[in-house]
This record gives structure tokens, C-alpha cells and sequence, in this order.
């Protein structure tokens, strides 16, 4: 995983996914990595710097348990679609 994300930086902001009703899912968030020309100048994110995005899924899990209050990462790559993950029971 570190040698995906090796050269890109943490775009700004948490995405919650939504389901395939579009309605928000409030267990399931982005985290966009992104490839920026010069790293000591803010950017603003357009579509070109987003095309080449690493989103990092992560999915909340409370079952189980600490550390960090259930949070896991589930995927590095491209968006991992709520319906697509295992859901809790």
C-alpha cells in the first residue's frame, strides 16, 4: 500500500459514499491521494489531477472493536462501492 500512495499527497476532505440510490451511506468514506506538480504550492483539484487520484476506501466496522474506533482500510485504487463490501449483520 505505501508504494501506491509512495509519491502522491492527501487531497483535502473525507467523501462518504452514497448507495445505489444515491442516498448517503455514513460507514463508508474516500480518501483521495493525488498527483500534484510541485508539492510546496497548494492546488486546487480539477478533473485532470483527480484522473490520476488513489482513493483509499475505508469502511467503519465497530464490531471490531479498537483500534481506531472500528475504521479499516479496505482497498487502495480505485472507489470500492459500498455493496460491494462486506456489510455488517
Amino acid at each position: 500500500m505505501a508504494d501506491a500512495l509512495a509519491e502522491l499527497n492527501l487531497a483535502t476532505g473525507v467523501q462518504f459514499a452514497h448507495d445505489v440510490e444515491h442516498a448517503p451511506v455514513d460507514d463508508v468514506a474516500y480518501v483521495r491521494f493525488v498527483r500534484v506538480p510541485n508539492q510546496d504550492q497548494s492546488y486546487y483539484i480539477d478533473a485532470e489531477i483527480l484522473a490520476s487520484a488513489q482513493v483509499l476506501t475505508l469502511q467503519h466496522r465497530p464490531e471490531l472493536g479498537q483500534p481506531f474506533d472500528g475504521w479499516r482500510i479496505h482497498a487502495v485504487g480505485d472507489y470500492v462501492k459500498p455493496e460491494e463490501l462486506p456489510r455488517p449483520s
